[in-house]
């Protein structure tokens, strides 16, 4: 999948929130997200502007990786990620793996 991102600081949530739902948006989350990020020893993920996170989102856990994908004007990312069963395993495991 491919991910872009734009930014867009200083709004009044409430209303962009009624206007992007009465054009059709639909909420996918609400709730608490905790993330770590993972890297090589040497930094060369991050060098390479990569990312390899493990988030909880609720009940779920996920494991991504991104790269960038060239774009003006925007953030976009070539993301690619799974539902893993258990979070703290997926931890020792990447931890274990050097990262």
């Amino acid at each position: 999948m491919n991910e872009i991102e734009v930014k867009v600081l200083e709004i009044d949530v409430p209303n962009v929130t009624s206007k992007l739902l009465a054009l059709g948006a639909i909420k996918e989350f609400e709730g608490d997200l905790f993330t770590l990020f993972f890297d090589r020893p040497d930094g060369s993920l991050i060098k390479a502007k990569q990312v390899l996170r493990l988030r909880k989102k609720g009940d779920k856990v996920l494991l991504t990786f991104k790269t960038p994908i060239p774009q003006e004007d925007v953030k976009a990312m070539d993301e690619q990620e799974t539902q893993v069963k258990d979070f703290d395993t997926m931890k020792k495991i990447l931890e274990h793996s050097g990262f």
